[in-house]
């Protein structure tokens, strides 16, 4: 569904944690980033200087800046988990998720029992797409830390992007039975049973997490996906366009919604929910596919074939005879 709360990048026992927004389609996905690491700051000693001017320009978001400054204590210092630590959170921010791995590698070696550094870790390699590794790390920082609810979070995101569903919805489980009172952990395994099929059950656990975040995006998406896949178009559409009324460049629920209200005989406006998803996500395969759809049954077929040309070069091979829901 591409509609799951991933945590990343946390402090651990290097200080507080802080939220903002980023990452898979949550549109929206919440990154919980690691604290700053101030430590005691000696001013007289050029590596804590250099930590803290780097500490400033990371709180503000100047990160090409903090970038330098970790790199001045780092040499000024080199055995400093804290600047390796803060560097890797920086060059994650950046992107350069290898040279974050790298940085991590470093902190791992100095100080092999900090869970929060295996946890950044495999933030990194799930950017990466290594997610062999990823697991690894996640499943160490549950061994050193088996009360972190976000170790399992993102264990069982992972998971579930290698189709390790079941396996996925343990962990799942398990944030739920650490954190009951997110919504999050709810909001992920309702995305799990969608993979699964067991679409009364998503609905239950969207259920949920509305009861415990009524404004939650993600949870009338998934519910609207579920009830979608029941045949309840009515209801569908209702829930998207409540996650759409909420998130307004939530591409997703305009592609689902385009899908509802075609499959209630609206074409002309689920072509334009298409169109707008589209817009927000030129690369989104599904919306080119049931674009097509929609153009085939209001008989324009040459805006039918273009729209199929376009979802077979995102991936999606189709016929303008077998477009499939």
């Amino acid at each position: 569904m591409n509609s799951r709360s991933k945590t990343s990048l946390k402090g651990g026992t290097m200080g507080r944690a802080e939220t903002v927004a980023g990452g898979l389609v949550r549109a929206a996905v919440l990154l919980l980033i690691g604290p700053l690491l101030a430590g005691c700051i000696t001013q007289s000693r050029p590596a804590d200087v250099a930590l803290q001017e780097g500490n400033v320009h990371l709180e503000n978001g100047r990160y090409e800046q903090a970038a330098e400054a970790f790199g001045r204590a780092i040499a000024a210092n080199p055995a400093d988990t804290r600047a390796h630590f803060n560097r890797a959170r920086v060059r994650y921010e950046l992107g350069e998720y290898e040279q974050a791995v790298a940085d991590l590698n470093e902190v791992i070696r100095l100080e092999p029992h900090g869970p929060a550094a295996y946890f950044n870790r495999g933030c990194a390699w799930d950017e990466l797409e290594n997610y062999d590794a990823a697991l690894a790390d996640y499943g160490k920082a549950i061994e050193l830390d088996p009360t972190d609810a976000d170790f399992y979070n993102n264990r069982g995101f992972t998971l579930n992007r290698t189709g390790d569903h079941e396996q996925a919805m343990q962990d799942f489980r398990e944030v739920i039975r650490l954190a009951p009172h997110d919504p999050d952990g709810y909001i992920n395994r309702s995305d799990t049973y969608l993979m699964l099929g067991e679409y009364d059950k998503s609905i239950a656990d969207c259920n949920t997490a509305l009861r415990l975040d009524p404004e939650s995006g993600v949870a009338h998406f998934n519910r609207g996906v579920a009830l979608l896949e029941k045949q309840d178009f009515e209801g569908a559409e209702e829930d998207l366009n409540e996650a759409i009324e909420l998130d307004r460049g939530f591409a997703p629920a305009y592609t689902k919604r385009g899908l509802a209200r075609l499959k209630k005989g609206a074409q002309f406006l689920a072509i334009i929910d298409f169109d707008k998803a589209i817009q927000l996500d030129p690369e989104d395969a599904d919306a080119y596919r049931h674009r097509a759809r929609a153009h085939q049954e209001s008989g324009e077929l040459d805006k039918a074939a273009a729209d199929l040309a376009r979802a077979e070069q995102l991936g999606q091979a189709v016929e303008l005879t077998g477009v499939k829901d």
